[in-house]
């Protein structure tokens, strides 16, 4: 495996490419999704949801 810092350095620069993923594309899917573009319709919702668990995820990482 990896060493410990290698491993923190990459967490945080894939916490960052999600979030940029999240602050860019988002508002778009969040408003496709509220003009009933997406099938089935509640689906931005569960993006939110899926990339806010994948973030606490690597945070909980770097924490502990």
């Amino acid at each position: 495996t990896a060493a410990e810092q290698v491993l923190v350095i990459t967490s945080i620069v894939m916490i960052l490419g999600i979030l940029t993923f999240y602050w860019r594309m988002y508002p778009t899917i969040r408003k496709f999704d509220l003009q009933g573009k997406l099938i089935p319709k509640g689906r931005s919702i569960v993006l939110g949801l899926m990339v806010g668990g994948l973030v606490f995820g690597l945070v909980t990482s770097i924490l502990v």
